[in-house]
């Protein structure tokens, strides 16, 4: 949980007793300005569920073009270490993986999304088994 808790991401609605904030989450950073902070965090990350979600929250705020062009080769290398313990325990990835599968396509990494989906269904990610070649 630790090493997940070095990437932010904005809180939940749910997520305390009380609500300090009406209206929209607060972010209060920008992906794109911390890249090379992620960029040296994966290696210690690779082959850890958590931070796969962690890291899937912290790229949702930004488009999916952007999500897909910076989020899809970082989640890649955390999933390429360990599949097999990516797909046991991630919650957000298989869900996150075919809602920018189009955009992927559309900007050229429909490879690098194909891989990380055939690895987790291999895995035995049967969520994902139609978008399996």
């Amino acid at each position: 949980m630790a090493l997940a808790s070095l990437i932010p991401n904005a809180t939940s609605e749910f997520s305390y007793l009380y609500s300090e904030v009406n209206g929209n989450q607060i972010i209060w950073w920008n992906p794109l300005e911390l890249e090379s902070e992620v960029n040296d965090w994966l290696s210690t990350a690779a082959g850890n569920p958590m931070c796969v979600d962690q890291l899937i929250r912290f790229v949702r705020v930004l488009g999916i073009d952007q999500q897909v062009h910076k989020g899809l080769p970082w989640v890649a290398k955390l999933v390429e270490a360990d599949p097999f313990r990516i797909a046991r325990d991630t919650f957000l990835l298989p869900t996150w993986l075919i809602e920018i599968r189009l955009t992927a396509a559309n900007v050229g990494l429909q490879t690098i999304w194909q891989q990380v989906v055939d690895d987790l269904v291999v895995a035995g990610v049967t969520q994902l088994a139609l978008y399996s070649d």
